[in-house]
């Protein structure tokens, strides 16, 4: 049975770094169904609420979602204040396994809706907030899908921050 990802960017859907970014997923993730959902440039919240929305469904155990939302200009670099830009995971209490950077309000806004404010740092580098490339990010959805032992690179309590 094939997985399901769902990923949430804010790119044009004519954007060539967004194709790029599905050829690595397909080509990494040859058995898993992927399902693009766009968000406004630059929408971290829209981002968030979204990601919760997808996390949250019922029925959806075993299902991923993915983002990869550039900040706006009044969005943390990081999240929360004080962390460096880094890919993370967590799980949703429908079980939904969630995957991307911490740069933005995507992850707090979320965590609002109810998803898990506990995020587990992912071991490959972000260099920095989105866009980040195809590679980089395939490779942390990959590493967080297949469940690596190594790619734990430790955790980021978000727990007491929350969207402005």
């Amino acid at each position: 049975m094939a997985r399901h990802l769902h990923l949430v960017v804010d790119r044009e859907a004519h954007d060539p770094a967004l194709s790029a970014l599905v050829a690595e997923l397909a080509q990494a993730l040859p058995d898993t169904a992927l399902c693009l959902e766009l968000v406004p440039p630059r929408d971290t919240v829209a981002a968030g609420r979204l990601v919760a929305a997808r996390a949250l469904e019922r029925g959806s155990a075993g299902m991923v979602v993915a983002h990869d939302v550039a900040p706006g200009p009044d969005d943390p670099d990081a999240w929360p204040d004080g962390c460096d830009t880094c890919f993370c995971a967590a799980r949703s209490e429908t079980g939904v396994l969630i995957v991307g950077p911490n740069a933005g309000w995507t992850w707090a806004a979320a965590a609002e809706h109810g998803l898990a404010t506990q995020l587990i740092r992912i071991d490959i580098p972000s260099a920095g907030p989105p866009p980040h490339t195809a590679l980089s990010f395939a490779e942390a959805v990959v590493h967080a899908m297949r469940g690596h032992s190594h790619a734990i690179a430790g955790t980021i309590d978000g727990g007491a921050a929350s969207v402005r």
